[in-house]
C-alpha cells in the first residue's frame, strides 16, 4: 500500500492551486464570457436589430453557445469560492 503526505501538506497544496496566477487567470476568463459577453448572443431579434448590425445568429448556435455559457458559468462558480476579486476586462 503507497504512502501518503501528512493532510496538512496536501491542504496547503490544494489552497495553493487556488492562489495560482493561471487558475485566478481563468475563474477571470470564464466568469466574462458567461456573465458579460455570451449572454448578449440571447437576445431576441427585435433587441438584436436595435444594438447590433450583424445579422441575428441562429437558434442552433445561440442553442450551441447556450451550452458552452453554462459549462463557463460551472468553472466560474467552481473557482468562485476561492478567488481573490474579479476584474472584467473591456470588451474589445
Amino acid at each position: 500500500m503507497g504512502e501518503l503526505k501528512p493532510i496538512s501538506e496536501a491542504y496547503a497544496e490544494a489552497e495553493a492551486f487556488f492562489e495560482r496566477d493561471d487558475v485566478q487567470a481563468i475563474f477571470q476568463e470564464a466568469f466574462a464570457l458567461a456573465t458579460v459577453k455570451l449572454p448578449n448572443y440571447q437576445l431576441g431579434k427585435t433587441w438584436w436589430k436595435r444594438m447590433y448590425k450583424e445579422r441575428h445568429p441562429s437558434k442552433q448556435m445561440r442553442d450551441a453557445l447556450y451550452e458552452l455559457e453554462k459549462d463557463l458559468s460551472f468553472v466560474a462558480f467552481a473557482l468562485n469560492r476561492r478567488v481573490q476579486s474579479v476584474k472584467i476586462k473591456d470588451q474589445e
